[in-house]
Parts: C-alpha cells; sequence; structure tokens
C-alpha cells in the first residue's frame, strides 16, 4: 500500500513500509524485505514481524550503491519453525521500490 511505487524519500525521512494485512495464525509472521545492491552486491534486510508494517532503520540511509539509491521490497508470510526459523507460506508480493538520497 504505501510508499507509492518509485517514491523518491530524501535523508532523514521516516520511511514506513506498509501492505494490506492478511489473518496470521499463531505461528505465522510477515517477513518483509529491503533488497539493494551495497558495494557490488545484492543485500538483503528485513524484519520478520506480526504487524503489517515496517519502519526502515535510519542507519540503512547511505548504505547502498549510487548513484539512483533504488530499494526494492516485497513481503511474503512465513511460517515459523520449532528451530525459529520460517518457512515461506505465501508466495512473494509485488516487489515495490523507492529511492532514498
Amino acid at each position: 500500500m504505501e510508499p507509492k511505487d518509485g517514491f523518491a524519500f530524501i535523508q532523514g525521512n521516516t520511511i514506513v513500509l506498509r501492505w494490506n494485512p492478511v489473518d496470521l495464525a499463531p505461528d505465522e509472521q510477515y517477513a518483509v524485505r529491503l533488497v539493494y545492491t551495497y558495494q557490488g552486491q545484492p543485500t538483503y534486510q528485513g524484519a520478520n514481524i506480526k504487524e503489517p508494517e515496517w519502519i526502515v532503520p535510519l542507519s540503512l540511509f547511505g548504505q547502498i550503491d549510487g548513484p539512483e539509491n533504488r530499494y526494492d521490497w516485497f513481503v511474503v508470510v512465513e511460517r515459523l519453525n520449532d528451530d525459529g526459523s520460517g518457512t515461506a507460506i505465501s508466495p512473494e508480493s509485488e516487489r515495490r521500490f523507492f529511492t532514498w538520497r
């Protein structure tokens, strides 16, 4: 849902990623993932949460190869395993992106 695909943020902005919620079972969670290039390598960040929104840590600002500073993001629903890891039980959401300069 938010931010609008291709939205341009500037340094100091708080970035909140929001998506349409689904009914989660007690052993399910959202896995929100940011994908970007850092030092020439694809880099993944994110969180496993129960809420349908995530605040991108300000510490990630500048941790990206320029010049476009593009961050792609998506969400998947995971089932929690006994060892604490997660197994995807839904397809990835549509990938969206934002820039952050």
